[in-house]
């Protein structure tokens, strides 16, 4: 039944069991040449084998768990089958016929990758994968996700777009009149829209209809798949079914052998002990023991008594001392006592050892970090009288020089800087010095903060910003009692081109509201209106402008004041009152002597506010005309790129600067403003970290030194 079931196993296997065939094949090879290396042994006698092994009664062998079911006496069928060679001959013959002919996958794989790929999906432009997301994901080219095998694929449907609204061609009688060129740029921009919007619909149905197909080609890719993995399965348990076949027929070999190995061996002892006569057994004991103790006394001889014998001196009485002597010191020796006395002393030794060992790496530690200590001392220490000395060539504060640190040099020299109006110097020293650690004052803190705006201004670099920002906040948090409104002014400035414009805004109106009589009340009351204009609130930015009419700021007046006032009734569209405010500053214009049109107006102003650092209201201001003109400078684009670089927006502004070029191809401020693109974003960190503090101050000193003309 068993050898009908294995042979049915092995006749059914499949290709995929070659590999296990071979590996089964090579273990049974070797196998074989183990078995013809084994000599067997003639069998002795009872007799033969009791005076061979003349040793004291061995013990009975343990019983352990059988490895596999132990059969019964009568059990005369396994004998039998196990005797058999029959079925080892079955499976030796199919493993071989397996080894010989290895399956051919390479015939069904070459057919199947000669096949033409099937293409599913269309390229999709960098439009339509924004808009339809990764919906083509579901859709790879692969073997297991193709359809083309099993069903052709369906011609896409044939749809007509029809475009229900047509764009109006014929502009509103209220409108303003257009120009020819904005209309049909309009009108190609509405077809081009339709267009798109044909597209996406018809792309989208093609998305649907593939969708379709692919449910519909599930079921058929499902059953295959099934009936693969089917087909696998069978073939693996088969393979395995073969490989435990032969495993189990080889260890149960093994096992009968050794097996057959024990019972005669545990035979052989039964009848040993049953044979062996007890006085055969006390003369052997004794005659190991003699010999024992002669080995032992020959030892003792050698070893002991040698040195002794060329006294010549009461021999005998020597020996029997020196003899009890040993046996008492080898029995002293062997007390448990001893031997844990001995054993902690071991570990005593060792335990100082241990210590000693630990002390020499230990000072060698401490000597190597206490001289590496010295080396960095004297080291920070001449870098300190490298900069003594150059702060003491500048000639420009007082110190101690025993205990003046780097950090309080360059806050010194940074406040140094500030008092005489050099701010970018200062904001350098100032940073320099926080960088080793300063701890400035509430006073320093204040400069520091108004050196890093006047820098910010320079650079364009974020860090001055958040620099201002940080030492404002300090100073002002670590001395309440500051009531110094331009220092508040300076702070809502940093506030507000941080883009923090609700807390400036109300630093703004704070300084508004209580400080009535400070002298840059205009352009405080001009800042808030700029920041209401920026934030959409632009009635009450109209008040702050209306207010500014009679008494407008230092470096502008009331025709500018009545444009902003205009571009406060464009924002709150007022179409009507706009452009009366632009002919009311046409006509304060023309008064003044300046012949100008509105558009030169607008461009004039954000100009002078850029000029001024206001980038915030020339960014309004430029933004109103650039989109009012129609035919806009190439100057305007380029005081328009410089703001929108200061308010941080780079591609907007290299749009401005392509715009520039484009009205004006020769224009030398944006030739400059290209070639010297893309501005370095971190132009005050550059200017810190690319010298180290002694050259820094070399070169103020040489800056120094250098005559003024």
């Amino acid at each position: 039944m068993r050898g009908s079931r294995a042979s049915s196993a092995i006749a059914t296997s499949t290709p995929s069991f070659s590999s296990t065939a071979q590996h089964v094949g090579c273990i049974a090879t070797r196998i074989a040449l183990s078995r013809r290396c084994w000599r067997i042994r003639p069998a002795l006698s009872t007799l033969a084998y009791a005076k061979r092994r003349a040793l004291p009664l061995p013990k009975p062998p343990r019983r352990v768990a059988p490895a596999l079911v132990t059969r019964n006496a009568d059990d005369d069928l396994g004998e039998r089958r196990r005797t058999s060679g029959k079925f080892r001959r079955v499976a030796w013959a199919m493993l071989h016929y397996r080894r010989l002919h290895p399956p051919r996958k390479a015939v069904v794989l070459g057919s199947i990758a000669s096949r033409v790929q099937a293409h599913v999906m269309h390229e999709l432009t960098p439009d339509e994968a924004a808009r339809l997301g990764d919906w083509h994901l579901k859709y790879q080219d692969a073997p297991e996700n193709d359809d083309e095998w099993y069903m052709p694929k369906k011609p896409p449907p044939m749809t007509v777009e029809a475009n229900d609204e047509p764009a109006p061609l014929v502009p509103d009688a209220l409108e303003e009149p257009v120009n020819p060129a904005a209309l049909l740029v309009q009108t190609q921009l509405q077809l081009q829209t339709a267009t798109n919007e044909a597209t996406k619909r018809r792309k989208q149905q093609r998305h649907v209809e593939l969708i379709r197909a692919s449910r519909e080609s599930q079921a058929a890719r499902r059953l295959q798949r099934w009936y693969r993995r089917c087909l696998q399965a069978r073939a693996d348990h088969e393979a395995r079914t073969l490989a435990a076949i032969v495993i189990n027929h080889f260890f149960r070999s093994v096992l009968d052998r050794r097996h057959k190995r024990q019972s005669k061996e545990a035979s052989a002892a039964r009848l040993l002990q049953s044979q062996r006569a007890h006085d055969a057994k006390v003369a052997l004991l004794h005659t190991k023991r003699v010999a024992k103790a002669r080995a032992r006394i020959g030892v003792f001889l050698v070893h002991d008594v040698l040195p002794y014998i060329s006294l010549r001196l009461h021999g005998a009485i020597c020996i029997q001392a020196q003899w009890r002597m040993h046996v008492c010191r080898r029995r002293y020796l062997q007390n448990p006592r001893q031997v844990s006395a001995r054993r902690l002393q071991r570990a005593w030794r060792r335990y100082q050892a241990r210590c000693r060992r630990l002390a020499e790496a230990s000072a060698v530690l401490a000597r190597f970090a206490q001289r590496w200590r010295v080396r960095r001392l004297l080291r920070r220490e001449k870098s300190r009288l490298t900069l003594l000395t150059a702060v003491r060539a500048l000639n420009a504060i007082e110190f101690d020089p025993a205990t003046a640190t780097p950090a309080q040099l360059f806050v010194g020299l940074g406040t140094y800087w500030h008092t005489r109006n050099e701010l970018w110097t200062a904001a350098l020293c100032f940073e320099r010095g926080m960088r080793h650690g300063g701890q400035p004052s509430a006073k320093e803190l204040l400069a520091m903060g108004e050196s890093h705006h006047a820098a910010w201004h320079v650079s364009c670099d974020e860090l001055n910003l958040q620099k201002a920002y940080d030492s404002y906040k300090a100073g002002l948090a670590r001395d309440m009692s500051v009531k110094d409104p331009r220092i508040l002014f300076d702070f809502a400035l940093v506030l507000v081109e941080s883009r923090e414009y609700a807390p400036g805004l109300d630093l703004l109106q704070h300084l508004l509201s209580l400080y009535p009589t400070f002298e840059q009340i205009p352009l405080v009351l001009l800042w808030t209106g700029v920041v209401l204009l920026h934030l959409r609130r632009c009635s009450e930015s109209l008040r702050c402008f209306t207010l500014l009419m009679d008494a407008p700021p230092i470096a502008y007046s009331a025709a500018d004041m009545t444009l902003l006032c205009a571009l406060c009734y464009h924002g709150l569209g007022n179409a009507a009152d706009c452009k009366q405010g632009l002919v009311t500053a046409m006509a304060l214009l023309k008064a003044a002597r300046r012949k100008s049109t509105t558009n030169e107006a607008l461009f004039d102003l954000g100009k002078r506010s850029l000029q001024a650092r206001q980038y915030l209201l020339a960014y309004n201001v430029l933004f109103f005309g650039l989109r009012r003109a129609k035919h806009s400078t190439s100057d305007a684009w380029v005081c328009f790129s410089d703001t929108l670089r200061h308010l941080g927006q780079l591609d907007e502004s290299k749009q401005a600067l392509d715009a520039a070029l484009a009205l004006d191809s020769t224009s030398s401020r944006a030739l400059t403003a290209v070639a010297q693109w893309p501005p370095p974003l971190h132009a005050f960190a550059a200017a810190v970290t690319s010298m180290t503090d002694a050259a820094y101050l070399q070169s103020l000193v040489s800056d120094a030194r250098q005559p003024t003309y």
